[in-house]
């Protein structure tokens, strides 16, 4: 849609990369304000944990409506740090970043 002119909203696009929270740097594409500023893609996302409404956002302390029930975790502090530390080494020269979703 974007090579076609056809975005009629602008899209600030983040790239996940396979597998799961995975190291992806040559297939990330690097758009930036594309067609007219319709497309950008200058990031890579992280899942750290899952949704609040399933109660899969991990949380340091029981959720109020589900006692015993704490989220899960998708990576460890070290998992986490390590991609995020090796990502940006890479990232960082061509003005990528990585975000990440922690609902908990």
């Amino acid at each position: 849609m974007a090579d076609a002119g056809e975005l009629s909203l602008r899209i600030y696009a983040m790239v996940s990369c396979p597998p799961y929270n995975g190291y992806c740097r040559d297939e990330i594409p690097y758009l930036e304000n594309y067609n007219d500023g319709f497309l950008s893609v200058r990031s890579v996302k992280i899942f750290t944990d899952g949704a609040l409404g399933s109660w899969g956002a991990y949380m340091i302390e029981d959720y109020s409506d589900k006692p015993g029930a704490r989220g899960s975790s998708l990576l460890n502090y070290t998992q986490l740090e390590s991609l995020v530390r090796r990502v940006l080494r890479l990232l960082v020269r061509s003005n990528i970043v990585v975000r990440s979703w922690l609902p908990g």
